[in-house]
């Protein structure tokens, strides 16, 4: 626990400093034209003897000269007092230097006291027994000041000591708080770390899912392309059988044809009627060759339409399972998503109504200690009016 010497350095500097500065006081109080004076009177003679022994002829000649030097410094003064204007009531107080030949003076002569071993104060004190000057008032004045400052300074640092046990309270507060929230953060990142597994279970059997369509997808592929070739394969066979047919007939009809017309020729050369009929066969015989000529391009082109529909259906079908892959990803995305905002929100609102009741406790604990801060001033106010009361009554019984 911080004691009260430990509490604040500088405090305890400035009240070293002060109680310094009272002894100086003390000591530089007997500097007076009355000790001088007491010190020719034959009462002086064992304190001379003294001053002797402690080569004290040095020690009155410093004596003598501070009166001096302070009596000439006074005359200064008071000559530029009667030199400033008297109407003018505005003007502050006169800031004139000290001169350092009084304040050497001044320091040796402190110095000679100190060293002296013998109690000079207080031989010199009985000088001045019954008699008060102004400088003693002024000193005395001086020194309850001193005095009222020592007891203010010593109340701060009580208070500063109990500041810092408060401070020292707060901080095995924060202390335990910062290991409750490490704790907190470890149980949070070990859900997190929960989490994360289940959504790498999910993606993972979202991976298989998709793995498996694509295979299905690739498998459908396959077998369309093997149907589509075996169709092209059939269809150049019977083009290539069509064809063959196709030139077969064209050959004997074209070698019908040369023998009809041998024939009409040698016919119209013995039969003009016989020509004629000749020539409607032949026209029949044509037009039977254009007809089977039509029907074989009617259905190459029939075979060709359904190959370019077949390829047509084939883009569509992929189409739409690439469009189910992207509706499925964006489906279980959704999904996902929402099962993560709503884990955040869950998180979210415990982490609100925790750091709430930390900020009410927190809250409950500063306005206890600032009600007792309150009330211990107010009952030491109380207890000195009290002590006062009691001590008048005292008083008031005794007369």
């Amino acid at each position: 626990m911080v004691t009260k010497q430990q509490g604040n350095v500088d405090s305890l500097r400035m009240l070293t400093i002060m109680n310094d500065l009272k002894l100086r006081l003390g000591q530089l109080s007997i500097v007076n034209q009355q000790v001088l004076e007491g010190l020719e009177t034959e009462d002086a003679a064992e304190t001379k003897a003294k001053l002797e022994d402690a080569h004290g002829q040095e020690f009155l000649a410093k004596f003598e000269e501070q009166l001096r030097l302070e009596k000439d410094f006074q005359s200064r003064v008071e000559q530029i007092r009667s030199e400033r204007d008297p109407g003018d009531i505005l003007g502050g107080d006169i800031d004139i230097p000290i001169p350092k030949e009084i304040e050497k003076n001044t320091r040796e002569l402190l110095k000679d006291i100190n060293k002296m071993n013998f109690d000079v104060v207080a031989e010199f004190r009985i000088f001045q027994q019954g008699k008060n000057t102004d400088s003693q008032k002024s000193y005395k004045e001086f020194l309850d000041v001193l005095r009222n400052m020592t007891e203010v300074t010593d109340k701060i640092l009580q208070t500063r000591v109990e500041e810092d046990e408060a401070r020292a309270k707060q901080l095995e507060m924060l202390a335990e708080r910062e290991a409750a929230a490490a704790q907190r953060k470890t149980l949070l990142e070990t859900q997190l770390a929960s989490n994360k597994r289940d959504h790498d279970s999910v993606n993972r059997s979202n991976q298989e899912i998709i793995t498996k369509l694509v295979a299905e997808l690739h498998d459908a592929a396959q077998n369309q392309q093997s149907k589509n070739q075996e169709l092209e394969e059939n269809t150049q066979r019977k083009r290539a059988d069509m064809a063959q047919e196709h030139a077969a007939t064209a050959k004997s009809l074209t070698e019908q044809t040369t023998a009809l017309t041998a024939k009409l020729e040698k016919l119209q050369q013995t039969n003009k009627e016989g020509v004629e009929s000749l020539e409607k066969q032949a026209n029949r015989r044509h037009q039977d060759v254009a007809a089977a000529i039509q029907a074989y391009d009617d259905e190459i082109g029939r075979l060709t339409r359904e190959i370019e529909q077949t390829k047509i259906d084939l883009a569509n079908d992929q189409l739409a399972l690439t469009e189910l892959e992207d509706h499925f990803a964006k489906v279980n995305a959704e999904a996902q998503r929402k099962k993560n905002e709503d884990m955040i929100n869950q998180m979210r609102e415990k982490k609100k109504r925790d750091v709430q009741d930390e900020l009410d406790k927190w809250a409950n604990r500063i306005q206890a200690v600032w009600f007792g801060i309150c009330h211990r001033e107010e009952y030491a106010k109380d207890k000195k009016k009290a002590k006062k009361a009691k001590g008048k009554a005292g008083k008031a019984k005794k007369k």
